[in-house]
C-alpha cells in the first residue's frame, strides 16, 4: 500500500484522548463489517472507518516507534504461517 497518511505526529500530543479515539474507530470499523455480514454494506462508509484506521495504525506506529522494517517481518512470518496452514488443510 502506498497511501499517503501524512505526518500524524502533531496528533499524538493529544494523549489519552487520542488512544480513546483509536479505540472507537477500530470499533465504528468492526460495526461497519458486522453490518456487511448482515447485507447491509455501505461501501462508503466501510472505506471511510478503513481510512481512519489506517490513519490510526499510522499514529501507533510513530507513537511505539514501529519501523515499517519491523512489520514486514513479522508480515512476512504471519503469511508464511497461512500459507502452511492452508496446505496443511488442503492435504486433509
Amino acid at each position: 500500500m502506498n497511501l499517503k497518511l501524512y505526518n500524524q505526529e502533531q496528533f499524538l500530543k493529544c494523549g489519552r484522548t487520542q488512544e480513546i479515539v483509536w479505540i472507537e474507530e477500530l470499533g465504528e470499523l468492526q460495526h461497519e463489517i458486522t453490518k456487511s455480514l448482515r447485507g447491509m454494506l455501505s461501501k462508503t462508509h466501510l472505506v471511510e472507518e478503513f481510512a481512519d484506521v489506517l490513519i490510526c495504525l499510522e499514529q501507533l506506529k510513530i507513537k511505539y516507534n514501529i519501523s515499517d522494517d519491523q512489520l514486514q517481518e513479522w508480515i512476512d512470518y504471519k503469511y508464511n504461517r497461512n500459507c502452511k496452514r492452508l496446505e496443511q488443510e488442503e492435504e486433509k
